[in-house]
């Protein structure tokens, strides 16, 4: 872990509890808290019970969809690497598209926005992906992720579109970005009808 510059805080000096996972991107930056996640409906008394007060908790609608498909990585080098489980890309697209317009404030609905499409647009077989995202068609929540893409997606001026293009900046490979955007987003949405 410490050669991934991944470090701990003792909040109480002495005591192995709790612990506080920092990570830092460069030995002179400044530590980050890393943040567990977890269900919504998870009891608080067993989070704190589980991992302390100290640690940052956010608490996901929809987790679950999250964990039900995962990727196996290795991270690091070969010597010292370790193996993390991360959400399938059709999984973690999904999970987006329901949550986005949750989230408390633009900033991070733009983020979720701008990941959904750095995916979608740079993944290297974006047609398998979009045959992997129509699994959840039948799935009850569907319903709310294809309203939330209609709402935000609905034109080149929709608010989803101008979030996204204002996070992602222009780009001299796409004659309109916000045409690709919603280009993009649509795709989504004919795969989840």
């Amino acid at each position: 872990m410490t050669k991934l510059q991944y470090s701990e805080r003792h909040v109480s000096i002495g005591k192995a509890y709790p612990v506080v996972p920092e990570v830092k991107l460069s030995n002179s930056a400044v530590p980050i808290p890393v943040e567990f996640i977890s269900g919504k409906d998870m009891p608080e008394n067993y989070l704190r019970k589980l991992i302390g007060s100290e640690i940052l908790v956010n608490k996901l609608e929809y987790f679950e969809i999250i964990l039900e498909d995962t990727v196996k990585i290795k991270t690091g080098a070969k010597a010292s690497s370790i193996e993390i489980f991360i959400p399938s890309s059709e999984n973690y697209i999904f999970h987006k598209l329901l949550t986005f317009p949750l989230r408390p404030d633009q900033i991070k609905m733009r983020k979720d926005l701008y990941y959904v499409y750095y995916i979608l647009r740079f993944i290297p077989n974006s047609i398998s992906l979009l045959r992997s995202i129509s699994k959840f068609r039948h799935r009850p929540e569907c319903k709310t992720a294809r309203e939330n893409v209609d709402r935000f997606f609905s034109n080149r001026l929709s608010e989803g579109v101008l979030l996204v293009a204002d996070e992602f900046g222009p780009d001299a490979r796409v004659k309109d970005i916000r045409e690709h955007i919603l280009n993009t987003f649509q795709k989504v949405r004919i795969v989840l009808n």
